[in-house]
């Protein structure tokens, strides 16, 4: 089995939740809603993995505790990498190329540390679910977020109308 077969794979999930979560901040969503929404999401990707990975009830019960602990370690490290990136995106003319470069290292180490969680957390799913569930999680996880991302941004991400300029939130009722 060569893993050269799967880091394409993993870049490429990599690459979309990363960039979801880039974007995904937006200061002026009302922060219950946010919430809401994160909670529906957590939701439908754990019926969907559930679904894909085929796992029993108990099988469910055991891997999503673990499950959320990996996805909350990422999106702190997404978060830290956010933060810098948001730093030098608000003032860009105000930064160097030793700027961009640093920033640039941090993103490529933000994937490292991905990378690594994820190993090392493979090991902690072993005996949780099946082996096969294992191999198909990270493509299952792919599917879920390709599936997402086609139905559009959450409640505080702005859509962008055919002239690329944002609409606001359209999850958002009107009064």
């Amino acid at each position: 089995m060569k893993i050269e077969k799967y880091i394409k794979p993993l870049l490429l999930a990599f690459a979309i939740v990363f960039s979801f979560n880039i974007f995904a901040h937006d200061c002026n969503a009302d922060q219950n809603e946010r919430r809401k929404w994160h909670e529906d999401f957590k939701i439908k990707k754990q019926e969907f993995l559930i679904k894909k990975l085929d796992l029993t009830p108990s099988q469910a019960e055991a891997f999503f505790p673990v499950y959320d602990e990996l996805q909350k370690k990422k999106m702190e490290i997404q978060r830290k990498v956010r933060t810098q990136f948001k730093k030098i995106m608000d003032n860009p003319k105000e930064h160097t190329d030793k700027d961009y470069f640093e920033m640039a290292s941090a993103m490529a180490n933000a994937k490292v540390k991905e990378a690594e969680l994820e190993a090392e957390y493979l090991k902690k799913f072993q005996p949780l679910i099946p082996a096969k569930a294992l191999m198909n999680l990270q493509f299952a996880e792919l599917e879920f977020n390709k599936s997402m991302m086609q139905k559009g941004p959450g409640p505080h991400q702005p859509r962008n109308n055919k002239d690329g300029k944002s609409e606001g939130n359209q999850n958002k009722t009107k009064k």
